[in-house]
């Protein structure tokens, strides 16, 4: 007997429901889209500057949730591509950063670091590459063990990104590495690169970006924010202001950080991400498919210049405008009814704090810059002073924003308890220029910190993961960052947290959802409810679509 209507709203509503909605046949593809530091306000501030057929046309034709909010506090591009498609924060999934140091190993990591697993065509790569470090199933792992057809594809210019978003069972992760010449994948998922990839790059897509100019799109009238600000960093071999010259292509960061930082490299991703479509079928039958793809060099820009830059508005015409072109080809290839398309992102990002401080208007705006160096100096000096230990030994083990480590035989040799050392130091941590929470690894183990307010507390408890996570979790004040780029992020705050999320495509009726507040931990457990697929134990719940 058909479902009734009320019991469908029902069913949608309702966090946790597993099975296919009535009547709603399961997409064929799945395409999940991340912009890297693409932040929430974005497509407020900079759709007048955007055409009919990116997100404008998703807003119009799809469904937008403006209210998503990623409910951790470091946001950084590991745990934000982890998030997305694991449906869980990294106190589950383990991915605290994008490096981490690891207590039980003794040693610090890349979040997707694998020494088993040689990058192909690079033996001079940094780490080997693989999912090992992803302690939880992503939604392709649950759909590969449904349909062990099924085929599942990451595309990125960052090797985590493109392992992430994927998981454990994934088909192929592909990520530029500049010393195999382009786009790679490590021995974890192939012993060689698939036929088509290696025609595909023959084809000399990203190679025929060397040697041309990145020029600004429009008048400059047409922006609403100036180019050549004092307090933007300066395009490799070139300067603050448009244009932008790639150089010749080579297998070097010479010519590939260029190209990261230029509309090209965005381009390329989506016209390999149309290769993989045609090359391996996907969306063309019943057996459902899954292609991620991560589009880095808005994240490049953005720590570049920063989001108040005109090289950051104008990168987002050039991805408006790709992402239409790769909806045209879905539509033509897959078809509207056999797809679902997701946009969304990593993390945001902080204003630059030296652009507050310019603003006459914000005059008063407390913000600043902490340098690591400096910080850790300091540390180092008070711990010396407070608690004397010789010059022997050294405090400090490792520190990654938030997560600073200290040395146990330090401790011991202080003659006084951890607790004792932490809660002294996070006294001195607090008078800091700068710093706004500081929290013990001790009191996230016996409960809620009482110092902490409660909303910053949830937040970090979702990020707390005790092998991974540092003696003292440190994050700054309010527009204050770590480090020299000119903008930054990894913080819980809104502007680090709050990311778009649309949705196109193969979608059921349901009621209206534009104020509902909602998270990138969603998006895996909601295509699972379209894709028919069970997806236990995530943080996200299944979002209440509509059209």
């Amino acid at each position: 007997m058909p479902i009734s209507f009320f019991c469908l709203v029902l069913a949608l509503a309702l966090a946790g429901c597993a099975g296919l909605p009535a009547q709603q046949s399961r997409p064929r593809l799945v395409v999940v889209v991340s912009y890297d530091q693409f932040r929430g306000d974005y497509p407020d501030r900079w759709s007048a500057l955007w055409g009919d057929r990116g997100f404008n046309r998703i807003a119009r034709e799809g469904i937008s949730f403006p209210y998503c909010y990623f409910d951790h506090a470091d946001n950084k591009t590991g745990p934000g591509h982890a998030v997305q498609l694991t449906g869980v924060y990294p106190a589950k999934s383990g991915i605290v950063s994008n490096d981490f140091f690891d207590r039980e190993a003794g040693r610090s990591f890349n979040c997707v670091e694998d020494t088993t697993a040689l990058v192909l065509g690079a033996p001079g790569a940094k780490y080997g590459v693989s999912p090992r470090l992803l302690q939880t199933p992503t939604l392709g792992d649950h759909l590969r063990d449904q349909f062990p057809e099924a085929k599942v594809i990451g595309i990125s210019i960052k090797d985590r990104a493109a392992v992430l978003m994927t998981g454990h069972r994934a088909n192929l992760a592909l990520w530029v590495e500049p010393q195999a010449g382009g786009f790679t994948t490590s021995s974890y998922y192939a012993a060689s690169l698939p036929e088509w990839v290696g025609a595909w790059q023959q084809r000399g897509v990203a190679a025929s970006c060397g040697g041309t100019t990145w020029k600004q799109a429009f008048p400059d009238e047409r922006y609403t924010v100036s180019d050549n600000l004092p307090w933007e960093g300066k395009y490799p071999g070139g300067d603050r202001s448009f244009p932008h010259a790639i150089p010749a292509f080579d297998s070097t960061d010479r010519f590939w950080y260029p190209f990261i930082l230029s509309p090209c490299s965005i381009e390329t991703e989506f016209n390999l991400a149309a290769e993989a479509i045609r090359s391996e079928k996907l969306g063309a039958d019943a057996i459902p498919d899954l292609l991620c793809i991560s589009v880095s060099g808005t994240d490049y820009i953005g720590h570049l210049f920063g989001p108040d830059s005109r090289e950051a508005q104008d990168i987002y015409y050039h991805a408006d405008r790709v992402l239409g072109e790769f909806i045209d080809y879905i539509d033509r290839e897959v078809g509207r009814e056999n797809y679902v398309l997701v946009i969304t992102s990593d993390h945001g990002v902080a204003p630059v704090p030296e652009m507050l401080l310019a603003d006459s208007v914000r005059a008063r705006v407390d913000a600043g810059r902490i340098r690591s160096i400096d910080l850790l100096g300091d540390i180092d000096e008070y711990l010396q002073a407070t608690f004397p230990i010789g010059d022997s030994l050294k405090w400090i083990r490792a520190f990654d924003p938030p997560s600073l480590f200290l040395h146990d035989a330090a401790i011991a040799a202080s003659g006084v308890s951890k607790p004792v050392v932490i809660d002294s130091l996070r006294t001195f941590l607090l008078g800091q220029p700068g710093i706004g929470i500081v929290v013990a690894d001790w009191e996230m183990r016996q409960g809620r910190p009482s110092e902490t307010p409660e909303e910053w507390y949830k937040l970090i408890r979702n990020d707390w993961y005790p092998s991974r996570s540092g003696d003292l979790l440190i994050y700054p004040r309010p527009y204050w960052v770590f480090g020299p780029a000119p903008a930054n992020h990894g913080t819980p705050y809104d502007y680090d947290r709050h990311v778009p999320l649309m949705i196109l495509g193969a979608l059921p009726n349901t009621s209206d959802t534009r104020d509902l507040r909602t998270s990138p931990a969603d998006i895996a457990p909601t295509l699972a409810r379209l894709l028919g697929i069970d997806m236990p134990n995530t943080d996200g719940v299944p979002l209440p679509l509509h059209r």
